[in-house]
């Protein structure tokens, strides 16, 4: 058989194996037919057909290299290009520099192939020759844009910047809504010092392209450079909003803030939102199209709570930057504070037409729709705040207690809406307790107590994994679940959730899975083993404890009766609070989270005395009080449920302190905590007040009145306790 027909054999063999995708047998057969007649060109083009299946590709141009240099003329150039880009993915620069130019020998005049040659040459750092074979490129096409933005590059590389500038400008006669030109050029306009063209540039390749994080950083800097400092932090605000975790444009920002209005800051920082006024004033005195001056002035009235002329600066600041999320955002807060609910709602829509990433205005535009009942609004809103941010806590407790504080009953599509935000969350974050805590709670609502009792187990295990490691991997196989050692029992207001987080420190005890079950309150029709699947598995010996903290509990004689049956040895906790003060912060609770409450301070303070006047025991009241009202002033009546507890439990099972020495003192009041639980002391750097409210203070002809409703029960807590409380009125 003669060479050329033993080729042509080869060359059909090869290609039957393409069509069974033999990649490597079809390979090896085109290039025996090479072997065989190398002016076959037909098996050049069907082995550069499959080129970019070969394993090794490498190998195989070394192979074919000194065939083809030596019989070019029945290759097509094309090929050679085919095998130098497959050689630079494998980073064999050198060989595809020598593929390149076999290409050029066959064909002088392929502009690409001299195209490829210098981003060879420049990646491999021969840049003189780069340039070189850019500028044949460009002879050979004068009219291909790629090839002036590759001959600008390796001129900058060489700070031939002129020329750089002249081949950047003509990539961009050629092709104007490439926006990587503009980056470049904006580039080398910066380091020559043009910093004006360089905004431009910069300006036109965002138009190009808005989500590349560094042309806004980069415009950001030059626009600090030349002293504009609100369209710098703009800059910066958006490049933050691409990519949040990049830290280069949050250091920017700090520091432009900090130049520009850092004393202004700090007073709002340390409160002193009287002197940040008068800062503020000043600085929109001197500059009155500065918007975050006044964004700041907006915000320390906000803090003092002159809603009204907050509203009237917020609106200043976003007339002069109407793309500031903040302004929008707080704005909003200050409407919904004067009663302004559908401007309120129409603020924060705009500030997520802004950013729609930021989970405080969706929590925020929950709590406004339900002054206006939109309870799909709400849910719909708490749900994307829980998108925004799955490990944030307090859109997990809105939608828990929205059934509690709104006394609405979900209907089925609410349900299902809820249920599918809850499962994505955990598919997100599958170590964060939250939403197993709501999806185990929805999962009860509707009755499938099983599934619930399965969620919250697997809650607690995510839980105790993250928090205490080194228990779960020790105990968490051989322990089983007991229940809770201790209860702190009340009171509402009273500084338990504070007390609960303290405690939840100390390294020998197991966190719960939520500070509040409210089981034997308000869920103990389901049933012991729901009640358990919210803890941990302890092992016996008092050396690891857990408990909750549900401050329902300690005004329920049932409550007390159903303890001390099924948990006997329980310690228990309670923390009083001057029932005055913890009067007025429940009331502020209903009145102001969810919009129940309507009365007046005054008006539901005087109605519940006018109930509890005709009560003779406070411990037996019926449910027509509880119908109308929500025990401000009930809850305070401690000693007539003391007196219950007392009675079931020992004294070394009952704890009793006070919010104000827990506050006021925290760490022997800690200290004197777990003496009681048996476990060694544990202080902590520092004692945060959890849930705090902040208010204007009771009027104090109303003050005075309650500290005299309160007085007789408050002697009758003193003689049952035998101390002194020095709860002025």
């Amino acid at each position: 058989m003669s060479t050329a027909n033993q080729a042509v054999v080869c060359l059909n063999l090869g290609n039957d194996y393409v069509g069974s995708q033999q990649w490597e047998l079809a390979a090896n057969c085109y290039r025996q037919a090479i072997e065989a007649d190398p002016n076959l060109a037909a098996a050049y083009t069907s082995l550069g057909s499959i080129w970019q299946h070969l394993q090794q590709p490498q190998a195989e141009a070394e192979k074919l290299y000194q065939i083809i240099s030596e019989n070019p003329g029945s290759v097509n150039p094309n090929f050679g290009l085919i095998v130098g880009e497959s050689l630079e993915k494998h980073q064999d620069s050198q060989g595809a520099i020598a593929w390149y130019n076999l290409a050029i020998a066959i064909h002088p005049q392929l502009a690409v192939a001299r195209y490829k040659l210098a981003q060879a040459y420049h990646n491999t750092n021969q840049v003189d020759l780069a340039i070189a074979s850019y500028q044949k490129a460009i002879e050979l096409e004068p009219n291909i844009y790629i090839y002036y933005i590759g001959l600008g590059q390796a001129l900058t590389s060489t700070k031939l910047d002129e020329q750089a500038i002249t081949a950047y400008q003509k990539a961009i006669e050629l092709k104007p809504d490439f926006s990587w030109s503009y980056h470049h050029l904006a580039v080398i306009l910066t380091r020559l010092g043009r910093i004006d063209e360089a905004i431009d540039n910069y300006r036109q390749e965002i138009e190009l392209n808005p989500d590349f994080y560094w042309s806004h950083f980069h415009l950001g800097d030059l626009l600090s450079q030349q002293n504009q400092p609100e369209e710098a932090i703009a800059a910066y605000r958006k490049a933050i909003a691409i990519n949040p975790q990049q830290p280069e444009a949050h250091q920017r920002l700090t520091e432009i803030l900090s130049r520009d209005q850092k004393t202004g800051e700090d007073a709002l920082l340390g409160g002193r939102y009287e002197e940040a006024i008068a800062i503020y004033r000043d600085m929109v005195a001197a500059k009155p199209d500065y918007s975050w001056g006044y964004y700041g002035l907006g915000l320390a009235l906000l803090n003092l709570r002159q809603w009204s002329e907050a509203i009237e600066v917020f609106n200043q600041a976003i007339n002069l930057n109407p793309d500031c999320f903040w302004s929008y955002n707080n704005l909003g807060y200050c409407l919904f504070k004067q009663g302004e609910i559908p401007q309120a709602i129409d603020a924060y829509r705009k500030a997520i037409a802004i950013d729609p990433e930021i989970p405080e205005v969706y929590i925020r535009l929950g709590d406004t729709l339900l002054q206006q009942q939109d309870i799909d609004g709400a849910i719909a809103a708490y749900l994307d705040a829980i998108k925004a941010q799955p490990d944030g806590e307090i859109a997990y407790i809105k939608l828990r207690h929205l059934r509690t504080y709104s006394f609405i009953k979900l209907q089925p599509e609410q349900i299902e809406a809820i249920a599918s935000g809850y499962q994505q969350a955990i598919s997100q974050v599958p170590h964060y307790p939250e939403p197993y805590i709501n999806y185990g709670d929805l999962l009860t609502e509707i009755g499938d107590i099983s599934a619930a009792i399965s969620t919250y187990k697997q809650g607690v295990l995510a839980k105790t994994k993250i928090i205490r490691p080194e228990f779960f991997s020790n105990h968490w196989e051989t322990a089983s679940v007991q229940g809770p050692n201790f209860l702190i029992i009340g009171a509402q207001k009273g500084g338990t959730t504070s007390l609960y987080e303290y405690l939840c420190h100390h390294p020998q005890i197991i966190p719960n899975l939520h500070k509040e079950v409210d089981f034997f309150m308000w869920q103990y029709y389901r049933g012991l083993d729901w009640y358990l699947a919210h803890f941990p598995p302890i092992p016996p010996g008092g050396e690891f404890l857990t408990g909750e903290a549900s401050p329902s509990y300690i005004v329920d004689s049932k409550v007390c009766d159903r303890i001390s049956q099924a948990f006997p040895e329980v310690k228990l906790i309670v923390t009083l609070r001057n029932p005055v003060d913890r009067a007025f912060s429940q009331y502020q609770d209903h009145r102001n989270w969810m919009g129940q409450e309507k009365r007046t301070l005054e008006q539901a303070m005087i109605d519940e005395i006018a109930i509890l006047d005709t009560i003779d025991d406070p411990t037996q009241t019926e449910r027509k009080f509880w119908g109308c009202q929500y025990g401000y002033l009930l809850r305070g009546m401690y000693v007539y449920f003391l007196e219950k507890w007392m009675q079931k439990f020992p004294p070394e099972q009952l704890l009793i302190l006070t919010s104000e020495e827990l506050y006021n003192h925290p760490q022997n009041t800690l200290k004197q905590v777990f003496e009681f639980l048996g476990l060694p002391d544990h202080q902590l750097s520092e004692y945060p007040r959890y849930t705090a409210g902040s208010y204007n203070p009771i009027p104090e002809t109303l003050r005075q009145t309650l500290g005299d409703f309160f007085r007789p029960h408050n002697q009758k807590l003193e003689e049952l306790l035998g101390r002194k409380f020095h709860w002025s009125p």
